[in-house]
Parts: structure tokens; sequence; C-alpha cells
């Protein structure tokens, strides 16, 4: 099952958010051989755009700090990349950003 998450922040950050979708995840991929894939913001610079953690894909897209502009790159975004909704057989939204 494909399975996908939109958080604003997750690993490595370190929140109540992102300790709760982490451990979410972990038994996810416990139970049954999902495919997750996290998509979230990039807060810090040195980060990754893309990168695998515990079996886990995790997609990282720039925030600008402007809030109308902000919340329009993020729409952009995901338009482009709307696939990864379209391919999911379940999406998760957790934590409005």
């Amino acid at each position: 099952m494909k399975i996908l998450f939109l958080t604003r922040r997750y690993y490595p950050h370190i929140g109540g958010v992102e300790t709760h979708i982490r451990e979410l995840v972990k038994n996810l991929k416990l139970i049954k051989k999902n495919e997750i894939t996290i998509i979230t913001e990039k807060y810090d610079q040195n980060l990754k755009n893309e990168e695998e953690v515990d079996g886990v894909k995790i997609i990282r897209f720039s925030y600008p700090l402007k809030k109308y502009r902000g919340l329009f790159e993020i729409w952009k975004w995901l338009y482009k990349n709307r696939h990864l909704i379209e391919e999911a057989d379940i999406v998760h939204c957790h934590d409005v950003f």
C-alpha cells in the first residue's frame, strides 16, 4: 500500500507532531510492507531535498517566509508534484501548513 504523509516538519526536527508521525510510520512499516512517502518543509538548508530514512522516502521543499507567497509556493509545488498524491492509496495530512 502506498501511503503519503503531508506534514509541516519531520525528522530530524524534534517535536510532538514529528515524533507522532515517526512512530506511526514505524508501526505501519511493521504491520505490512507499506511504501511510505513524507512531504515536508525544508526548514534547514543543510537537509537534502530527497532522502530515504529507515525505509521511508522524505521529500522536502523550500518554504518562503512571506505568508501569502509561501502558501502560493506550497500549492504550486504540490500541483507540479500531484502525481505523488494521485499514486497514493492513502493521503494523511497532518498539521496544516
